[in-house]
């Protein structure tokens, strides 16, 4: 089976999660993320594909979902569809242009900025 890994464009890295899909107040947080996480508890194998990116020209993903203990076939269909995709330009996997994007600094929200020795010995 072939679905969207999510419902939604990507958005800021400081958000989250998405708190609405078009004019629909989602009731949790796992509501824009159900596609994926249902798949997961009924034990099937998936990957995600990138493919291309959607119409705000952001990264878009395809789900690929295996049979039950069918990892060794899905991993197969995967690498096919992404040589397939690679020769269509609207279908490959995107590359950002990482000289273009602006630098963040992100926000501390917490005192620990490196990890301790002590819990390594």
């Amino acid at each position: 089976m072939i679905s969207p890994v999510v419902p939604v464009s990507a958005f800021p890295w400081t958000q989250a999660y998405v708190d609405r899909i078009g004019n629909q107040t989602l009731e949790n947080y796992y509501r824009w993320i159900a596609l994926t996480y249902v798949v997961t508890l009924a034990t099937n194998p998936t990957i995600t594909l990138p493919c291309g990116t959607d119409y705000q020209g952001m990264p878009f993903g395809l789900q690929i979902i295996g049979k039950f203990r069918g990892d060794k076939e899905l991993l197969a269909i995967a690498a096919a569809l992404e040589a397939m995709f690679n020769d269509e330009e609207v279908l490959r996997r995107p590359r950002p242009d990482l000289e273009a994007l602006p630098a963040t600094v992100p926000e501390l929200r917490q005192i620990v900025t490196h990890p301790t020795d002590t819990l390594c010995t």
